[in-house]
Protein backbone atom coordinates (compact mmCIF):
# COMPACT_ATOMS: atom_id res chain seq x y z
CA UNK A 1 0.00 0.00 0.00
CA UNK A 2 1.20 3.48 -0.92
CA UNK A 3 0.16 6.59 1.00
CA UNK A 4 0.97 10.29 0.71
CA UNK A 5 0.53 12.71 3.62
CA UNK A 6 0.35 16.48 3.20
CA UNK A 7 1.44 18.29 6.36
CA UNK A 8 3.54 15.26 7.28
CA UNK A 9 5.84 17.19 9.64
CA UNK A 10 2.94 18.46 11.72
CA UNK A 11 1.51 17.07 14.94
CA UNK A 12 -1.04 14.65 13.46
CA UNK A 13 0.77 14.05 10.16
CA UNK A 14 3.98 12.84 11.80
CA UNK A 15 2.09 10.46 14.11
CA UNK A 16 0.20 9.11 11.10
CA UNK A 17 3.45 8.60 9.17
CA UNK A 18 4.93 6.58 12.04
CA UNK A 19 1.84 4.38 12.26
CA UNK A 20 1.63 3.75 8.50
CA UNK A 21 5.31 2.83 8.34
CA UNK A 22 4.78 0.38 11.20
CA UNK A 23 2.06 -1.23 9.09
CA UNK A 24 4.47 -1.59 6.15
CA UNK A 25 2.98 1.18 4.00
CA UNK A 26 5.19 2.92 1.48
CA UNK A 27 4.86 6.48 2.76
CA UNK A 28 5.53 9.79 1.01
CA UNK A 29 5.16 13.13 2.76
CA UNK A 30 4.88 16.79 1.76
CA UNK A 31 5.41 19.75 4.07
CA UNK A 32 6.71 23.30 3.63
CA UNK A 33 8.04 23.26 7.24
CA UNK A 34 6.55 26.64 8.11
CA UNK A 35 4.67 25.20 11.05
CA UNK A 36 5.72 21.55 10.77
CA UNK A 37 9.00 20.53 12.38
CA UNK A 38 11.79 18.42 10.90
CA UNK A 39 12.34 16.82 14.32
CA UNK A 40 8.79 15.42 14.14
CA UNK A 41 9.70 13.22 11.15
CA UNK A 42 13.18 12.20 12.26
CA UNK A 43 12.04 8.67 13.16
CA UNK A 44 9.85 8.37 10.07
CA UNK A 45 12.73 9.34 7.78
CA UNK A 46 14.92 6.71 9.42
CA UNK A 47 12.16 4.16 8.81
CA UNK A 48 11.70 4.93 5.12
CA UNK A 49 9.56 8.06 4.77
CA UNK A 50 10.16 9.76 1.42
CA UNK A 51 9.92 13.48 2.10
CA UNK A 52 9.32 16.40 -0.27
CA UNK A 53 9.76 19.97 1.02
CA UNK A 54 7.00 21.77 -0.84
CA UNK A 55 3.84 23.83 -0.45
CA UNK A 56 0.59 22.04 -1.34
CA UNK A 57 -0.43 25.02 -3.46
CA UNK A 58 2.35 24.03 -5.84
CA UNK A 59 2.03 20.25 -5.77
CA UNK A 60 2.58 18.61 -9.16
CA UNK A 61 3.89 15.46 -10.79
CA UNK A 62 3.94 11.88 -9.55
CA UNK A 63 6.78 11.11 -7.11
CA UNK A 64 6.32 7.34 -7.47
CA UNK A 65 9.10 5.55 -9.40
CA UNK A 66 6.59 4.10 -11.87
CA UNK A 67 4.66 7.05 -13.29
CA UNK A 68 1.70 4.84 -14.14
CA UNK A 69 1.23 3.88 -10.47
CA UNK A 70 -1.23 5.64 -8.16
CA UNK A 71 -1.25 6.21 -4.42
CA UNK A 72 -3.79 4.03 -2.65
CA UNK A 73 -4.67 6.96 -0.40
CA UNK A 74 -3.75 10.62 0.08
CA UNK A 75 -4.20 12.14 3.53
CA UNK A 76 -4.65 15.91 3.19
CA UNK A 77 -3.65 17.24 6.63
CA UNK A 78 -1.71 20.37 5.60
CA UNK A 79 -3.25 23.49 7.17
CA UNK A 80 -2.67 26.50 9.37
CA UNK A 81 -4.80 25.49 12.37
CA UNK A 82 -6.33 27.24 15.36
CA UNK A 83 -9.48 29.33 15.61
CA UNK A 84 -7.80 32.33 17.26
CA UNK A 85 -4.93 32.40 14.76
CA UNK A 86 -7.41 32.49 11.87
CA UNK A 87 -9.17 35.47 13.47
CA UNK A 88 -5.85 37.31 13.75
CA UNK A 89 -4.56 36.18 10.32
CA UNK A 90 -7.57 35.53 8.05
CA UNK A 91 -5.76 36.20 4.75
CA UNK A 92 -2.76 34.00 5.47
CA UNK A 93 -4.89 31.13 6.78
CA UNK A 94 -7.28 31.46 3.85
CA UNK A 95 -4.49 30.81 1.36
CA UNK A 96 -3.23 27.77 3.22
CA UNK A 97 -6.56 26.27 4.25
CA UNK A 98 -8.76 27.03 1.24
CA UNK A 99 -6.51 27.42 -1.82
CA UNK A 100 -4.43 24.37 -0.92
CA UNK A 101 -7.39 21.97 -0.94
CA UNK A 102 -8.47 22.24 -4.61
CA UNK A 103 -4.79 22.12 -5.54
CA UNK A 104 -4.45 18.78 -3.75
CA UNK A 105 -7.77 17.52 -5.16
CA UNK A 106 -6.74 18.30 -8.75
CA UNK A 107 -3.45 16.48 -8.18
CA UNK A 108 -5.03 13.54 -6.35
CA UNK A 109 -7.56 12.98 -9.11
CA UNK A 110 -4.65 12.14 -11.41
CA UNK A 111 -2.36 10.28 -9.05
CA UNK A 112 -4.45 8.73 -6.24
CA UNK A 113 -7.30 6.30 -5.79
CA UNK A 114 -8.73 8.02 -2.73
CA UNK A 115 -8.36 11.10 -0.52
CA UNK A 116 -9.01 11.58 3.20
CA UNK A 117 -9.46 15.23 4.20
CA UNK A 118 -8.73 16.47 7.72
CA UNK A 119 -11.53 18.83 8.75
CA UNK A 120 -12.49 20.27 12.13
CA UNK A 121 -15.37 20.08 14.57
CA UNK A 122 -15.57 23.88 14.27
CA UNK A 123 -16.76 23.52 10.66
CA UNK A 124 -20.30 22.74 11.80
CA UNK A 125 -20.99 26.08 13.49
CA UNK A 126 -18.74 28.29 11.29
CA UNK A 127 -17.99 30.91 13.95
CA UNK A 128 -14.44 31.71 12.82
CA UNK A 129 -12.40 32.00 9.60
CA UNK A 130 -10.79 28.64 10.39
CA UNK A 131 -14.19 26.98 10.73
CA UNK A 132 -15.33 28.48 7.42
CA UNK A 133 -12.10 27.48 5.71
CA UNK A 134 -12.50 23.87 6.82
CA UNK A 135 -16.17 23.88 5.78
CA UNK A 136 -15.17 25.06 2.31
CA UNK A 137 -12.62 22.24 2.17
CA UNK A 138 -15.39 19.75 2.90
CA UNK A 139 -17.50 21.33 0.16
CA UNK A 140 -14.65 21.03 -2.34
CA UNK A 141 -14.30 17.34 -1.48
CA UNK A 142 -18.04 16.81 -1.88
CA UNK A 143 -17.96 18.62 -5.22
CA UNK A 144 -15.07 16.48 -6.52
CA UNK A 145 -17.04 13.40 -5.52
CA UNK A 146 -20.12 14.65 -7.40
CA UNK A 147 -18.33 15.98 -10.49
CA UNK A 148 -15.68 13.33 -10.98
CA UNK A 149 -16.85 10.40 -8.85
CA UNK A 150 -13.63 10.83 -6.88
CA UNK A 151 -13.50 8.82 -3.66
CA UNK A 152 -12.90 11.12 -0.71
CA UNK A 153 -13.84 11.27 2.95
CA UNK A 154 -13.85 14.25 5.33
CA UNK A 155 -13.04 13.61 8.99
CA UNK A 156 -13.95 16.27 11.54
CA UNK A 157 -11.41 16.17 14.37
CA UNK A 158 -12.44 17.20 17.88
CA UNK A 159 -9.70 18.93 19.93
CA UNK A 160 -6.81 16.58 19.25
CA UNK A 161 -3.99 16.30 21.80
CA UNK A 162 -1.04 13.99 22.39
CA UNK A 163 2.54 13.28 21.38
CA UNK A 164 4.21 16.12 19.42
CA UNK A 165 1.43 18.62 20.10
CA UNK A 166 2.52 22.26 20.00
CA UNK A 167 3.24 23.53 23.51
CA UNK A 168 4.59 27.00 22.75
CA UNK A 169 3.17 30.39 21.87
CA UNK A 170 -0.16 32.10 22.41
CA UNK A 171 -1.93 29.74 20.00
CA UNK A 172 -1.00 26.53 21.82
CA UNK A 173 -4.06 24.46 22.71
CA UNK A 174 -5.44 24.07 26.21
CA UNK A 175 -3.95 20.70 27.21
CA UNK A 176 -0.35 21.24 26.04
CA UNK A 177 -0.26 24.80 27.36
CA UNK A 178 -1.62 23.86 30.77
CA UNK A 179 0.64 20.82 31.02
CA UNK A 180 3.71 22.94 30.40
CA UNK A 181 2.66 25.63 32.87
CA UNK A 182 1.51 23.14 35.51
CA UNK A 183 4.87 21.39 35.49
CA UNK A 184 6.42 24.78 36.29
CA UNK A 185 3.76 25.55 38.94
CA UNK A 186 2.71 28.65 37.00
CA UNK A 187 -0.81 30.09 36.74
CA UNK A 188 -3.10 28.34 34.26
CA UNK A 189 -4.99 30.86 32.08
CA UNK A 190 -8.66 30.12 31.42
CA UNK A 191 -10.63 32.33 29.07
CA UNK A 192 -14.16 33.03 30.29
CA UNK A 193 -15.72 31.15 33.20
CA UNK A 194 -14.12 27.80 32.37
CA UNK A 195 -17.46 26.08 31.80
CA UNK A 196 -16.98 25.81 28.03
CA UNK A 197 -17.08 22.10 27.24
CA UNK A 198 -14.91 20.30 24.71
CA UNK A 199 -14.59 16.76 23.37
CA UNK A 200 -10.86 15.99 23.63
CA UNK A 201 -9.46 13.25 21.36
CA UNK A 202 -6.10 11.56 21.74
CA UNK A 203 -3.93 11.58 18.62
CA UNK A 204 -3.52 7.78 18.77
CA UNK A 205 -7.28 7.38 18.32
CA UNK A 206 -7.29 9.94 15.50
CA UNK A 207 -4.51 8.08 13.68
CA UNK A 208 -6.39 4.79 13.99
CA UNK A 209 -9.47 6.41 12.44
CA UNK A 210 -7.43 7.95 9.61
CA UNK A 211 -5.97 4.55 8.74
CA UNK A 212 -9.37 2.82 8.96
CA UNK A 213 -10.93 5.44 6.68
CA UNK A 214 -8.06 5.18 4.21
CA UNK A 215 -8.31 1.39 4.01
CA UNK A 216 -12.11 1.26 3.74
CA UNK A 217 -13.23 0.29 0.23
CA UNK A 218 -16.98 0.68 0.71
CA UNK A 219 -17.29 4.29 1.91
CA UNK A 220 -16.69 6.69 -1.00
CA UNK A 221 -17.82 10.03 0.42
CA UNK A 222 -19.28 11.93 3.36
CA UNK A 223 -18.25 13.71 6.55
CA UNK A 224 -17.52 11.84 9.77
CA UNK A 225 -16.88 12.98 13.35
CA UNK A 226 -13.72 11.85 15.11
CA UNK A 227 -14.11 12.42 18.84
CA UNK A 228 -14.92 10.49 21.99
CA UNK A 229 -18.59 11.34 22.50
CA UNK A 230 -17.75 12.70 25.95
CA UNK A 231 -16.92 16.30 26.80
CA UNK A 232 -15.25 18.05 29.71
CA UNK A 233 -15.32 21.64 30.89
CA UNK A 234 -12.11 23.62 30.77
CA UNK A 235 -12.23 23.75 34.57
CA UNK A 236 -12.39 19.94 34.72
CA UNK A 237 -9.46 19.56 32.32
CA UNK A 238 -7.40 22.02 34.34
CA UNK A 239 -8.16 20.02 37.49
CA UNK A 240 -7.08 16.73 35.83
CA UNK A 241 -3.84 18.32 34.63
CA UNK A 242 -3.00 19.63 38.09
CA UNK A 243 -3.76 16.20 39.52
CA UNK A 244 -1.57 14.16 37.15
CA UNK A 245 1.32 16.64 37.37
CA UNK A 246 0.97 17.12 41.15
CA UNK A 247 1.09 20.84 40.42
CA UNK A 248 0.62 23.76 42.78
CA UNK A 249 -0.57 25.96 39.93
CA UNK A 250 -3.61 28.18 40.36
CA UNK A 251 -6.20 29.13 37.75
CA UNK A 252 -6.15 32.65 36.31
CA UNK A 253 -9.46 33.59 34.66
CA UNK A 254 -9.28 35.96 31.71
CA UNK A 255 -11.70 37.62 29.31
CA UNK A 256 -13.53 35.17 27.05
CA UNK A 257 -12.27 34.95 23.46
CA UNK A 258 -14.39 35.51 20.36
CA UNK A 259 -15.21 32.77 17.87
CA UNK A 260 -15.08 29.80 20.21
CA UNK A 261 -18.17 27.58 20.62
CA UNK A 262 -19.61 27.06 24.09
CA UNK A 263 -19.93 23.28 23.73
CA UNK A 264 -18.51 20.61 21.42
CA UNK A 265 -19.39 16.93 21.63
CA UNK A 266 -18.94 14.41 18.85
CA UNK A 267 -21.69 12.08 17.70
CA UNK A 268 -19.50 9.22 16.47
CA UNK A 269 -22.26 6.70 15.67
CA UNK A 270 -21.92 7.29 11.91
CA UNK A 271 -18.13 6.95 12.10
CA UNK A 272 -18.31 3.74 14.12
CA UNK A 273 -20.81 2.22 11.69
CA UNK A 274 -18.77 3.19 8.62
CA UNK A 275 -15.27 2.24 9.78
CA UNK A 276 -15.73 0.01 12.82
CA UNK A 277 -13.77 2.59 14.80
CA UNK A 278 -14.16 3.59 18.44
CA UNK A 279 -11.90 5.73 20.65
CA UNK A 280 -9.83 3.78 23.16
CA UNK A 281 -8.01 6.48 25.16
CA UNK A 282 -9.82 8.26 27.99
CA UNK A 283 -8.92 11.86 28.83
CA UNK A 284 -7.04 11.30 32.11
CA UNK A 285 -5.29 8.28 30.60
CA UNK A 286 -4.29 10.34 27.56
CA UNK A 287 -3.00 13.26 29.64
CA UNK A 288 -0.99 10.85 31.79
CA UNK A 289 0.39 9.29 28.63
CA UNK A 290 1.78 12.53 27.24
CA UNK A 291 2.58 14.56 30.38
CA UNK A 292 6.23 13.46 30.42
CA UNK A 293 6.65 14.36 26.73
CA UNK A 294 6.18 18.07 27.44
Amino acid sequence: MKALITGVAGFIGSNLADALLEQRFEVYGIDNLRTGKEENIKDALANGLKFVNNDVNYIKGNPLPKRSEKFDVVYHLAALPRVQYSIDEPIRTNKANISGTPSVLVWARKFAKKLVYASSSSAKACKSPYALQKRVGEDYCRMWNNLFNMKNISLRFFNVYGYRMNIDGEYACLIPRHLRLAKENMDLPIFGDGENKRDFTNVDDVVRCLISAGLNEKVIGGTYNVGTGTNYSVNEVSKIIRKVTKSKSKVAYKKAREGEPRVTKADISKTTKAFGWKPLVGLEQGINKCKDLI
